[in-house]
């Protein structure tokens, strides 16, 4: 099935298709969705990259791996999305999220970009342990 132009759409589903783009590891479509407007800091973002949350774009990438992402859309510039911005409902960052899935890569590409592995998360663990 081919993809509609993401810059034909309005701005709720440019923003629902970085969401996807994220969980599915597209550097693609996420380089569109970006580029057609969606935001990579609004914590919209369920932990499946759907609408409907309290999740960052780069915590879904770092979520499911996607160092792709992470690497060549979400953190450099001139997006430059926050690697320590943390998802309300436990106080995780993308980094801790990496780390509990285990995803080395993704975890590489976040501390190479700021992101602070000392971070508490509500629970008081950090990414380190």
């Amino acid at each position: 099935m081919a993809h509609a132009d993401v810059n034909e759409m309005d701005p709720d589903v440019v923003q629902r298709s970085l969401g996807r783009a994220c969980f599915h590891g597209n550097v693609v479509q996420a380089h569109e969705a970006i580029d057609a407007g969606a935001d990579a800091h609004a914590a919209v973002f369920n932990r499946k990259g759907q609408m409907g949350g309290y999740c960052t774009a780069a915590f879904v990438a770092a979520k499911y791996g996607r160092h792709a992402i992470l690497r060549d859309v979400l953190l450099p510039a001139p997006v430059s999305a926050d690697p320590d911005k943390v998802e309300t409902s436990r106080g995780l960052t993308p980094c801790h999220i990496a780390c509990i899935r285990n995803h080395p890569d993704a975890v590489t590409v976040l501390l190479a970009h700021g992101a602070d592995p000392n971070i508490a998360s509500n629970n008081g663990w950090t990414a380190c342990i």
